[in-house]
């Protein structure tokens, strides 16, 4: 008898409970995951490097075991420890001292691995990577969600030096090469 007299309080008290722990916004995310990712370049990478108006010289190089690359009119370039730009910038100036006027110059890291997009994706599987590719472009690369797919929040699976972790993201977190990306299912 005294059971019945605290079930309406019992009740009130579970359900402000869970009214408490269900919230319309989704947990954070860190700000990391917005940021593009920049490759240093490292040694034994390819460069395809594009000079606009010199075919001659465009091509794609290797950064040899003492971290340069051996470019035409300029000989040996120092490439490892660089960003693709910061490399762009010194083979610029080094093309523009003596040899061309005002030189135009692509420089793309060639062979980077693929992305993984696994779960709730009509095509799960991997991917090329791009520069600049998001959550978003990267389930439409896996030809989109299925009608299970919990489209708010996704796990990136990211290696690194001091093993792998997961991060929680959205839909604008940009992926970097080896990332695996992992959409959820939808509970109702």
């Amino acid at each position: 008898m005294i059971y019945r007299n605290f079930r309406p309080l019992l009740l009130l008290i579970l359900s402000l409970g869970l009214f408490a722990c269900a919230s319309a916004d989704p947990i954070p995310v860190k700000d990391d995951t917005i940021a593009p990712y920049v490759h240093v370049i490292k040694k034994g990478n390819v460069l395809n490097i594009t000079v606009f108006g010199e075919d001659d010289i465009s091509g794609s190089y290797t950064v040899d075991n003492r971290g340069m690359i051996t470019f035409p009119m300029v000989e040996d370039i120092v490439a490892v420890d660089m960003t693709a730009e910061e490399l762009r910038e010194n083979l610029t100036a080094a093309l523009a001292e003596d040899y061309l006027i005002n030189p135009s110059l692509r420089i793309e890291v060639a062979g980077l691995a693929p992305i993984y997009v696994l779960g709730e994706v009509n095509k799960p599987g991997s991917y090329q990577y791009s520069d600049s590719i998001n959550v978003l472009k990267a389930v439409a690369l896996a030809g989109g969600f299925t009608y299970r797919a919990y489209k708010k929040r996704f796990d990136i699976l990211r290696a690194g030096d001091d093993g792998s972790k997961a991060i929680r993201a959205h839909a604008q977190s940009v992926l970097y090469p080896g990332d695996t990306l992992v959409v959820k299912e939808r509970f109702f």
